[in-house]
């Protein structure tokens, strides 16, 4: 029998083994972006411009869904902005707390038209980090 070259199985193994460890030098690194994110996301939902984000979101979902009987999912701490947003709705709407929203914003929900509108910045953060993950280049050397 042909002898079993250890040159090519040195090769993937070493390879492998490479791939593995800059692999998770990668995904450190994007933990690392990604932990910054939410630090700035917290000074943002703390300060008095997120105020006017959600104002202004409120604004942009009447104009894409004006029906009565509408309500937004804010989270719990967002609870004293809930006249704002009513108001900036224009229409008649409930404002109600849902546990599940971390960072901010808000969820549209119209019973008539089955409209939801994630406007969440839990939604924003998550579809973010899943692009930045697949399309942000960055490379360890």
């Amino acid at each position: 029998p042909a002898p079993v070259s250890f040159f090519p199985w040195l090769l993937v193994h070493l390879f492998s083994f490479f791939l593995e460890k800059y692999s998770q030098k990668r995904e450190a690194y994007t933990e690392m972006v990604f932990a910054e994110v939410i630090r700035t996301l917290n000074e943002f939902t703390a300060s008095k411009d997120y105020e006017v984000f959600l104002i202004k979101k409120a604004q942009k979902m009447a104009a894409v869904c004006s029906l009565d009987g509408s309500a937004f999912l804010i989270r719990k701490q967002d609870e004293k902005y809930a006249a704002a947003i009513s108001s900036a709705y224009g229409h008649q709407c409930e404002v109600k707390i849902d546990a599940s929203i971390a960072m901010g914003g808000f969820i549209f929900e119209n019973a008539l038209s089955h409209a939801v509108y994630d406007e969440t910045l839990d939604a924003a953060f998550k579809d973010q980090h899943e692009w930045f993950a697949n399309h942000s280049g960055l490379i360890i050397q």
